[in-house]
């Protein structure tokens, strides 16, 4: 079912099964081309992916970590909805 999503949207339903057991900041431990391989996109893809929702205010990168801002809206994005605040 993930692969039926935008990159953006696969992205954040990848960050938030790092963070299944509720922490906020997360270790990215493969490479942005390992990355887009597992999410079936190209590194680039990654790349704009990841300051979409950093531009968002959903993530940081404190490389190689990445901390979860706001928790709610990365689980909307994961489901293809909108990052716009409410």
């Amino acid at each position: 079912a993930i692969t039926l999503k935008e990159v953006p949207a696969r992205l954040a339903a990848f960050i938030l099964n790092l963070a299944e057991d509720g922490r906020d900041r997360v270790e990215l431990s493969i490479t942005k081309g390992q990355l887009a391989s597992l999410l079936g996109a190209t590194p680039e893809t990654i790349s704009r992916a990841l300051a979409r929702l950093k531009s968002a205010g959903l993530i940081s990168e404190d490389k190689p970590y990445i901390i979860i801002l706001d928790r709610d809206r990365l689980a909307d994005a994961s489901d293809g909805l909108s990052t716009e605040k409410h």
